[in-house]
């Protein structure tokens, strides 16, 4: 937990739902390389509106993305059996209430969810 790079493979599938969230610390970048699968990457602004939307995989040609600190992001999975590497600085730090963002869906409103993602995906 405590090393200066951490390194990851995340196993998703469609309707995993990754709240929009931030990281604060300066150095807090992350970056996601698709090894399998596709998804979408979306970046939005301090209102929740979508700025950018990358897609990752085979069909679009473009395997990974680096997401800046302090950028409100989440990605939203396109196809079964997607497995990202994500690559961040340490030591690590769980994504705290304040950094979720405050326009994003309750997790536990699946027709929001499901409303929420459709656009992210549209």
């Amino acid at each position: 937990m405590e090393e200066p790079v951490h390194r990851m493979l995340n196993a998703m599938e469609p309707g995993t739902f990754i709240p929009p969230h931030r990281h604060m610390n300066p150095d807090k970048q992350e970056i996601y390389i698709v090894l399998r699968g596709s998804l979408v990457a979306v970046e939005f602004d301090e209102e929740g509106a979508i700025l950018q939307k990358v897609v990752l995989g085979p069909e679009s040609g473009r395997y990974g993305l680096e997401i800046p600190a302090r950028t409100w992001h989440s990605l939203a999975v396109l196809e079964p059996g997607t497995v990202i590497y994500e690559i961040k600085e340490g030591p690590f730090a769980p994504v705290v209430p304040e950094n979720i963002a405050p326009w994003a869906p309750d997790p536990d409103d699946q027709e929001s969810v499901a409303a929420f993602m459709e656009q992210m995906t549209a």
